[in-house]
């Protein structure tokens, strides 16, 4: 393990600070539809394309103070006509599951993760009232409707971001939860999606690591990475961080983007271009979709998404060339799970 610091005290594993700029009419949303008009959280969505079918999950909380929240996932055929699929619960009592993640892995399964407390049995309250063990469930399926039993992928207080696959392996990016680990994440990999290892660990002095997305390309690794500056009261958001890094992705080296970002998710093109949806933070709040330059870090803002400020993931996919975008919002007096259809110049 190795302990860097940010660059204010520059080292020679940062690189120069990338930039987020302004492109105007350059994507556009086509079509968007209500999914649901009752979740009752603001949690964050995800979106995923598989055996020809949209897959959307999103928080299925009875109220917004509820300590049991589960994942709903609905599926669509076209985009409009939805079924709920499963609902999907936590095991531990009264505790539950957020920020739900898809993966299509390499055998034709499709994965989805979300964040939870698990019980540690070596404490003396195994499932404290508050707080706990915190990590990353999964559930599988082959063909998107029966759904096997829930699975620890993670490492205890290390809850993934989002696990990506390259090749015959899925990747994740994981930041400490917790006093002590706060400051460090892992870049874990596996290959056979039930048990994951890290390829890399970094500890980081002067700011927090937060949520982060990876990235593959060929033997190119890319993660852009939210920071803060542990002022969670006042929202202390820093700069974000853009790694890279070459196979077998146990070295990276990192630069300060100037924006401050929250909950990235990064999706390849096939053209290659690398969109970035973001969580923005300055005079106006904003989830934007931005193209992301991989051999600066640059960020391009396109698109605004009518999120009505709610700063949360979101979900990314592509389909005959165009974007599309899952997210809830409130800009139309109720919070809502919406799907956009985004075009492209």
């Amino acid at each position: 393990m190795r302990i860097i610091v940010s660059t204010f005290f520059t080292s020679l594993l940062i690189l120069t600070a990338a930039t987020l700029v302004s492109a105007e009419d350059k994507a556009q949303i086509v079509s968007s539809t209500v999914i649901s008009n009752q979740p009752p959280r603001v949690c964050g969505t995800d979106l995923v394309r598989f055996n020809n079918h949209w897959y959307l999950a999103y928080d299925d909380s009875v109220d917004q103070g509820s300590m049991n929240s589960a994942i709903r996932v609905v599926r669509s055929a076209d985009g409009v006509e939805w079924k709920s699929e499963t609902v999907l619960k936590s095991q531990t009592p009264n505790r539950g599951l957020y920020r739900p993640r898809f993966t299509v892995l390499s055998d034709d399964q499709l994965m989805v993760t979300t964040t939870g407390v698990v019980p540690n049995p070596n404490a003396e309250t195994p499932v404290p009232e508050y707080g706990g063990t915190i990590n990353t469930m999964a559930w599988f399926t082959g063909n998107g409707r029966s759904w096997g039993e829930t699975d620890q992928i993670g490492k205890n207080d290390f809850p993934f971001s989002r696990v990506v696959r390259h090749g015959e392996s899925a990747f994740s990016y994981a930041s400490g939860c917790i006093c002590g680990n706060a400051q460090t994440i892992h870049i874990f990999s596996s290959t056979n999606r039930h048990h994951f290892e890290s390829l890399y660990e970094e500890t980081f002095q002067g700011f927090f690591p937060d949520e982060a997305a990876l990235l593959f390309d060929g033997d190119q690794g890319y993660c852009l990475m939210s920071r803060t500056d542990g002022n969670f009261v006042d929202d202390g958001v820093l700069g974000g961080y853009f790694g890279i890094s070459k196979a077998p992705f146990t070295e990276w080296k990192w630069q300060e983007i100037d924006a401050r970002i929250k909950y990235p998710n990064l999706l390849q093109l096939p053209d290659k271009r690398i969109i970035a949806s973001v969580g923005i933070v300055d005079q106006k709040n904003r989830i934007s979709l931005c193209e992301l330059d991989p051999a600066t870090g640059n960020l391009t803002e396109l698109l605004e998404i009518p999120s009505g400020g709610n700063l949360m993931p979101i979900g990314l996919a592509s389909d005959r060339g165009d974007v599309w975008v899952s997210y809830q919002a409130d800009h139309e007096g109720t919070l809502s799970v919406y799907l956009a259809q985004v075009k492209l110049d």
